[in-house]
């Protein structure tokens, strides 16, 4: 053990739906080498060890981790100049999700596409809060991430999940990333990183640590940035006025694939819409609810567990499979005690 791994802490101060028992231990390394040691020390005592980004996408369990939770807090952010790279980022990410129209009630940005400038590339530390990120950006006279409005995440959660926006994937943009795998740091390529919707490689390398990410970007104007910088700020108001601000875990629920909708004769996508037509707004168990202006946020009114959020979750589904005859499936991580996922 080291002084730099705090005991106790409670799973609900990690995550953004305030949920979960005590952790044995939480680290935030801030360099390389304490994570190297981090990670080491935990193999030798035989600790569990799970990576957490900003803690938006999980839910810890009730009972709480015999383990340790390791938060890079990488925060550098730095431009690189004539770079000379071997691939490009993938811009192949499945397309059936993507909001090609949301139909009246929803929210869509207009007119924002820009055409293709020349690139910028900007490498930003993993624990880098995602909005922080979007304005450094443009600092560094670069767009091109602000379709990511109000995205609750860190740069490394943002890759891991392949956060997206609109018509809009992270993937698009993700030029390589640099990973521990527990052995040594290496650079992953877009060709490697199997991104998809809600998904990447790092789903299956549970062990692998993301601490950078190098984002091939758009090199813009001052007028240029000013304009993305008002359309994201837009867009963050925009979405307040629908999305909760309190304890909640993001979206709940993916997004149906395009042919799947057209399937069930809807032609609509959002989850939310389901979700909506099966009148489950407002539904509550115990301190869980379905948000009355957004029925893919479940928020925690207070004091809410783990289980209640389990059995709010298996109700909806129910409801929209009985209209339906559809599953909804979940994005969000309900993490169990033996740091398994919970299985839908």
């Amino acid at each position: 053990m080291n002084s730099r791994w705090q005991k106790g802490v409670m799973g609900a101060q990690l995550c953004s739906m305030k949920v979960g028992g005590p952790i044995q231990f939480v680290s935030r390394p801030a360099t390389k080498e304490e994570l190297v040691e981090d990670v080491k020390t935990a193999g030798e005592q035989g600790i569990e060890m799970r990576i957490l980004g900003g803690g938006s996408n999980i839910v810890f369990p009730d009972e709480g981790f015999a383990g340790i939770i390791i938060i890079p807090t990488n925060k550098e952010m730095t431009p690189l100049q004539d770079c000379h790279f071997s691939e490009l980022p993938q811009t192949s990410t499945d397309t059936r999700y993507r909001r090609d129209e949301w139909k009246e009630g929803f929210l869509t940005l207009e007119g924002a596409e820009q055409q293709q400038a020349e690139p910028k590339w900007l490498r930003v530390g993993a624990g880098v809060p995602w909005g922080q990120a979007v304005m450094g950006s443009f600092e560094q006279q670069a767009t091109g991430l602000e379709w990511y409005a109000r995205i609750p995440s860190s740069v490394g959660g943002a890759v891991f999940n392949n956060i997206h926006g609109e018509k809009h994937f992270l993937a698009e943009v993700v030029q390589e990333v640099t990973a521990y795998t527990g052995q040594e740091f290496v650079t992953v390529l877009p060709s490697e990183l199997s991104f998809g919707y809600d998904y990447s490689i790092f789903h299956k390398r549970s062990g692998w640590v993301i601490w950078d990410v190098t984002f091939c970007l758009n090199q813009a104007t001052e007028e240029q940035v000013t304009a993305a910088k008002q359309q994201y700020l837009e867009w963050t108001k925009a979405k307040s006025t629908v999305q909760p601000s309190g304890a909640n875990c993001g979206s709940v629920f993916k997004n149906l694939p395009q042919d799947k909708a057209t399937e069930l004769g809807t032609n609509m996508v959002a989850a939310a819409w389901y979700i909506d037509q099966a009148g489950c707004k407002g539904w509550e168990e115990g301190a869980m609810q379905v948000y009355p202006e957004h029925a893919n946020f479940m928020i925690n009114k207070g004091g809410g567990t783990q289980q209640q959020l389990i059995a709010l979750i298996h109700r909806v589904r129910e409801a929209v499979h009985t209209k339906y005859n559809y599953w909804l499936e979940p994005e969000v991580e309900v993490m169990l005690q033996s740091n398994e996922r919970y299985e839908w």
